[in-house]
């Protein structure tokens, strides 16, 4: 069945103009877990498959053939995209904007009823198929989960949760008694440093995905009424599923200061915000500002792009250290919300800043798919945004960095780097990221073509990488031909 079935030839050439037609070629991505939603996509021609790809290997979840549509429930809703979608062969689909959308409908009513309707309609069909599929395949799921490996995880998660409530408990009994008593507040950063400790541990024994899936809500369910208590425990589970780490969450994690709701809460806040990851994330900015300031050249104007706008701070710190020579900023975020911020704080920026932003996916970022162009950049840098991208989507995304860069101008890379916390992070407080060490960082800069250079040490498990795009051979030429005329002149 057709999105389109019930226009007429009419309401659907209206509907159509409105769109930017792309043909993708097979095993383009069109779509990323966890981008925000908002647009919807019409497919002409091929197919296109909806795809799992945290378990391994990864799963497809759904074909979408031709005359169907993808994202149409988050046009409705605007939650964020919950699947990769990619070409399963080479086909043709239509796009629309969540905005220009919008537009559309509200200038055209009996339209606006179409669409609505076919939007339900596909949601009630999806909703049947998921369900005749459950009820077909319900046991012999039930019974292949319940594995023996399985099994073992949840348990020994629900005797490492039992366990760090009771003494959770006990502290808190204890505090409640003598809200100063260093004794019990000692007992509680124990119990959650040997929680932290046998979390690492319990996924370490438990690797196989199922298993760690079913480890990971046993845990996350049994410690949830006294995570909530923690200001960033509590932003964390209720940030939207693969949503990257929110301007809330970190701004929260920046500034440091404990707090939730009572004095258990408070604690256990501080101690989440002296966690390694944590500190990292406070630790990376000044470094990283230090880093473009060097690079940026002392004789003429210069140009410098961020990919993610984050909380403004970096942003903030870049400005004010940039000195008066004219300096283009700009800020590229998928986040209009984000970028609506920073153009509220452009009275505050130094003389000689110049502040941009523009709203772009990332992904269309990273595959050279963006709906702006750029002038050529002197330094670019990409803060906070590699831990929630796959190998391959961040080579895609360097090698368009480098295709962005001036000759001889310079990428810097922040990033995050494996520790003992990333477990109770990843599985408890449902913030996953992807760790890379330097020089799997360092790799992948190497195989987007970047030459790598040295950058002061900084304190893992944060990391700091500088790639700077070769000049280009025939410029080098030039130059020195010119200077070998000129000195033969005199």
């Amino acid at each position: 069945m057709s999105f389109l079935d019930e226009f007429n030839a009419d309401q659907r050439a209206t509907f159509l103009s409105a769109a930017e037609v792309i043909d993708l070629p097979k095993g383009a991505q069109l779509l990323q877990r966890g981008e925000p939603g908002g647009d919807m996509f019409w497919i002409e021609s091929g197919s296109l498959e909806v795809v799992d790809r945290r378990p391994t290997p990864e799963v497809v979840l759904a074909v979408l053939k031709a005359g169907m549509v993808v994202g149409e429930m988050s046009f409705v809703d605007y939650a964020p995209r919950s699947a990769d979608v990619r070409a399963a062969d080479r086909c043709r689909v239509h796009h629309w904007t969540r905005e220009d959308l919008h537009t559309l409908l509200g200038r055209e009513p009996m339209l606006a009823s179409l669409v609505y309707k076919s939007i339900a309609t596909t949601a009630v069909r999806r909703t049947r198929e998921v369900t005749n599929t459950v009820v077909a395949t319900g046991i012999a799921k039930a019974a292949s989960t319940a594995g023996a490996s399985t099994v073992r995880a949840m348990e020994d998660a629900r005797r490492l949760a039992d366990e760090a409530k009771r003494r959770l408990r006990a502290a808190e009994t204890q505090l409640r008694a003598d809200p100063s008593s260093e004794a019990a507040k000692q007992d509680m950063r124990d119990a959650l440093e040997d929680l932290r400790r046998q979390v690492a541990s319990l996924f370490i024994a438990h690797s196989a995905p199922e298993a760690a899936a079913e480890a990971s809500s046993v845990l996350a369910g049994e410690l949830h009424p006294y995570l909530v208590r923690s200001s960033l425990a509590d932003r964390c589970i209720r940030r939207h599923q693969g949503v990257a780490g929110t301007a809330d969450i970190l701004s929260h994690a920046l500034v440091g200061r404990p707090s939730g709701d009572g004095q258990l809460g408070e604690l256990l806040d501080a101690w989440l915000l002296d966690l390694p990851t944590v500190k990292a994330l406070r630790t990376l900015r000044d470094p990283t500002v230090r880093t473009v300031v060097s690079e940026l050249p002392g004789h003429r104007n210069r140009r410098v792009l961020l990919l993610n706008a984050g909380t403004g701070s970096l942003v903030a710190h870049l400005a004010s250290k940039m000195g008066e020579r004219p300096t283009v900023l700009t800020i590229v975020d998928q986040s209009r919300d984000a970028l609506a911020y920073h153009d509220a704080a452009v009275e505050d920026l130094a003389s000689g800043v110049i502040l941009q932003t523009t709203q772009e996916r990332f992904v269309a970022f990273a595959v050279g798919r963006t709906r702006h162009s750029f002038p050529r950049q002197d330094v670019v840098i990409i803060h906070g945004l590699l831990e929630y991208m796959p190998d391959r989507m961040v080579v895609s995304l360097l090698q368009s960095t480098r295709h962005a860069l001036a000759p001889g101008g310079v990428v810097i890379v922040s990033a995050l780097s494996e520790s003992d916390d990333g477990p109770l992070l990843d599985r408890v407080l449902s913030w996953p990221t992807i760790r890379r060490t330097p020089d799997a960082l360092g790799r992948l800069l190497l195989a987007a073509g970047f030459e790598i250079e040295p950058t002061e040490e900084i304190e893992r498990p944060a990391v700091l990488l500088l790639g700077r795009r070769p000049a280009e051979v025939e410029h080098t030429q030039t130059r020195r031909e010119r200077l070998a005329a000129r000195r033969a002149a005199l």
